[in-house]
């Protein structure tokens, strides 16, 4: 964990692992690559440009390559690593949105049909549910090509997906299942191997569509078909609108924000707030929503005042606002979160299974995947489940460790450091960063866009700096070298197993933490945690305690596979904020890194 960090440091973007191949010609770009001084000064140029326009976006990937081959240069760029979106920049200055996808980035993958380049975004929405989209970037479509697998592993063969699983029986015993996804022609996307796949290039459509292309009156027809929508961005208002399939204006730009078709509705936003256009650009349902997602069967998700309900296509309130997180409708159903519990209700929002997963997806062919603590299982419409796998973990503590004291040197610069930081000695800190500090996995880096995120240049006294960096010191630390002058804190992100994914498990950091059976003080306790690695299952559950007081709290997985729930306060992620420290040639000890993620 710590070396790949460090590389990832150094090279100032994130790489992900790639997926294995065997053929040459597959383009691999999460693995670590060496790029020329030309391609460096590309990519940045690009990601500078785009940093400028957007600002505030965490970039998570980028990648640069002639993708539509004219003999120019474009840049893909994935923003956020939950609920990321993917924009695809090109040298003659145009940006558009090509995918948003709801869930958590895990990694990218750009493959080459036939000179044909597609870009794919895997994503987990849990740990048990994967997705996956591959963008065609020559004929401009996004698909989703597969969902909901468990415990996969996926590669890239022959520009082909293969994607293993563990497949559990009653007993739980497993064996490796296997599906292959390969390209459809016709179709433009990839579909599972063994589907009908056409062959043929060309059909009746294609020769009807084709003559209607040849007849101006009909072309205008089909101009109005808002699947043949793109979004795009004017330079010099910054407002999005939207073209048709030819790069005509077809909705002028003048929205903050706006999203492809769905349904015949886009959603668009106006001075923060979202509503929904029809393909005429007629503003259908005002924008007063704090959040829409795209039409399904007919209701779209809308937020209001932290809660989540749904809208028809008339705008009329069709479910109320009373949940804490929803999924689009798929067969008639879709799932709710209350108090961290999924169930599922209709489309007249009657709860026909009552919340109890600790995950959500949405039904395919009558059936859905469910967890519940460390069991898994697949459920029909009628509320039946059938468990196929039970899961459990190695109970291991990780106990605090503070090496600060092994130099004194260091142990005097870092009670001066806490000294500053009480203090809130904005000019202490200025002096001991390093020039060129890293404070994201972007390009960003260097002592004033430090001081810009944490917006020490202004108003410093207010900044969330020091809070940050005080829970990091605090919790202690270890020499990385062993001259002793390299500090890493905390000693959490230092010292955590690479067995342990550091996305699902979290540390706690106390010795006496209570494990309640539902999210209540007033609850059982069944179980105390003392410094162990736990499993977290939810991190964003919200109570009000007996005086109205907000308690955040995070439901657990224990090691034998039961759930509970515990005090967020008391648990902290290995890839929260780390500072590293080192003596500089002066001999002054510096602060290189103050970042989070990985």
């Amino acid at each position: 964990m710590k070396k790949i960090v460090i590389i990832i440091i150094l090279l100032f973007f994130v790489l992900m692992n790639g997926c294995n191949t065997d053929e040459e010609d597959i383009t691999q770009t999460n693995d670590i690559q060496q790029l020329d001084n030309n391609e460096t000064i590309k990519k940045r140029n690009f990601v500078k440009e785009f940093e400028t326009l957007h600002l505030g976006q965490e970039i998570v990937y980028s990648i640069i390559d002639d993708f539509d081959n004219d003999n120019s240069d474009e840049c893909f760029i994935v923003t956020g690593k939950q609920d990321p979106k993917v924009w695809f920049l090109t040298s003659q200055g145009n940006t558009d949105i090509i995918l948003e996808v709801w869930g958590n980035y895990k990694k990218a993958i750009v493959l080459d049909r036939n000179n044909k380049k597609h870009f794919a975004l895997i994503c987990n929405y849990e740990p048990s549910i994967t997705q996956v989209w591959v963008f065609c970037v020559e004929e401009y479509k996004a698909n989703e090509i597969f969902t909901s697998i468990a415990d996969y592993e996926i590669k890239a063969v022959d520009n082909n997906f293969e994607m293993t699983w563990k497949r559990y029986d009653a007993e739980g015993k497993y064996d490796l299942a296997m599906n292959k996804y390969i390209w459809d022609e016709y179709k433009q996307t990839y579909v599972k191997e063994g589907d009908d796949v056409a062959f043929n290039n060309e059909n009746e459509e294609d020769n009807d569509l084709k003559e209607k292309q040849n007849n101006n009156e009909e072309v205008h027809k089909i101009s109005h078909n808002s699947s043949l929508y793109t979004t795009y961005i004017d330079k010099e208002t910054q407002k999005f609108g939207y073209k048709d399939k030819n790069g005509n204006v077809v909705i002028k730009p003048q929205y903050d924000y706006a999203r492809k078709f769905s349904e015949e509705r886009a959603i668009v936003e106006i001075n923060g707030k979202y509503g929904c256009i029809d393909k005429y650009g007629n503003l259908i349902i005002k924008a007063k929503y704090d959040n829409i997602r795209d039409f399904t069967e007919g209701l779209a998700a809308a937020k209001s005042n932290n809660k989540w309900g749904y809208i028809s296509k008339a705008g009329d309130i069709q479910i109320e606002f009373k949940f804490d997180d929803v999924v689009d409708f798929s067969e008639g159903l879709a799932a709710v979160k209350i108090t961290g519990e999924w169930g599922y209700i209709n489309n007249i929002g009657d709860m026909v299974i009552k919340p109890q997963f600790d995950s959500f997806n949405s039904f395919k062919n009558g059936r859905v995947d469910v967890k519940y603590g460390g069991k898994s299982g697949m459920m029909t419409k009628d509320g039946m489940i059938s468990w196929m796998k039970f899961d459990t973990y190695k109970e291991i503590q990780l106990l605090p460790v503070d090496e600060s004291n092994k130099n004194q040197d260091f142990k005097q610069f870092y009670n001066d450091l806490l000294i500053a930081i009480q203090n809130k000695d904005t000019e202490f800190i200025i002096h001991h960063l390093n020039t060129n500090i890293q404070f994201s996995f972007g390009l960003d880096s260097g002592i004033e866009g430090f001081l810009q995120k944490w917006k020490l240049h202004k108003n410093p006294r207010e900044s969330s700096f020091w809070l940050e960096i005080e829970k990091t010191l605090k919790l202690g630390g270890v020499f990385s070298n062993k001259s002793k002058t390299e500090f890493i804190a905390p000693y959490i992100f230092a010292n955590f197993p690479d067995s342990f994914d550091c996305f699902e498990y979290d540390v706690c950091i106390d010795d006496n933490v209570s494990v309640y059976l539902r999210p209540e003080i007033k609850s059982l306790i069944i179980k105390n945690l003392k410094y162990h690695i736990i499993k977290v299952l939810d991190r964003n559950i919200n109570t009000l305690d007996p005086s109205g007081k907000t308690v955040r709290w995070s439901k657990i997985q224990l090691p034998n596979g039961s759930r509970g729930y515990v005090k967020s306060e008391y648990l902290r992620s290995s890839i929260d904020y780390r500072a590293m420290f080192s003596k500089d040639e002066d001999g002054i000890w510096k602060m290189d890194v103050f970042i989070a993620g990985d």
